[in-house]
C-alpha cells in the first residue's frame, strides 16, 4: 500500500538524520492524509523541536503549515521568523502575500505583494496564482501588478 511505502521512506529519512525537520514534516502530512490529525500535529511539533533557525528550514515549515495543514496563523508566525533572518527575500514576501490573500486580508496581502515585487518577483505572475483569485477583483490588485496578460489563442 502506498501509505505503508511512504511511511517506511519517511521513517528512514528520520532514522538517517533525526535533526532534519523534513522527514517529520512529510510524515506529518501522511498522518493528516490518513485522518490522524493528532499524530500529524505531534510530528509537526517534533519538526519544530529539531529545526535549525534558517530561512530554508522555516520555509519548509511555512509551506507545510500553509498548504498541508491550512494552519495559516502558525505559518505566518514562521514566515515572520524567516523575515527576521532575511528581510530581503522576495519569496517570503510573496508567500506572505498569498497567505494573507487566503485569509482574505486584502490590505496586508497587497502590501506584502508590493514588497515582493520590489525585491524582484515578477508582478504578472500573481495573475497565475490561485491564492490571489478573490483578490484579483480588487482594483488595487491590477494597479499593483499591471493588467491581466492576454491569453493567446491556441
Amino acid at each position: 500500500d502506498d501509505f505503508t511505502n511512504a511511511e517506511e521512506c519517511f521513517n528512514k529519512v528520520i532514522e538517517l538524520n533525526p535533526k532534519n525537520e523534513v522527514g517529520y514534516l512529510y510524515l506529518a502530512g501522511l498522518r493528516k492524509k490518513q485522518g490522524l490529525l493528532e499524530a500529524s500535529y505531534d510530528l509537526l511539533n517534533k519538526a519544530l523541536e529539531v529545526v535549525s533557525p534558517s530561512v530554508e528550514s522555516y520555509s519548509d515549515i511555512c509551506i507545510f503549515l500553509q498548504t498541508e495543514m491550512q494552519d495559516y496563523d502558525k505559518a505566518e508566525e514562521f514566515y515572520l521568523k524567516s523575515l527576521e533572518l532575511d528581510s530581503n527575500d522576495n519569496l517570503i514576501y510573496y508567500n506572505l502575500a498569498c497567505l494573507k490573500s487566503l485569509k482574505h486580508e486584502a490590505d496586508e496581502s497587497l502590501a506584502y505583494l508590493e514588497r515582493a515585487i520590489e525585491y524582484g518577483v515578477e508582478a504578472a505572475d500573481a495573475w497565475e496564482d490561485d491564492d490571489f483569485a478573490w483578490l484579483q477583483t480588487d482594483p488595487r490588485f491590477e494597479i499593483l501588478v499591471g493588467p491581466r496578460p492576454e491569453i493567446a489563442d491556441v
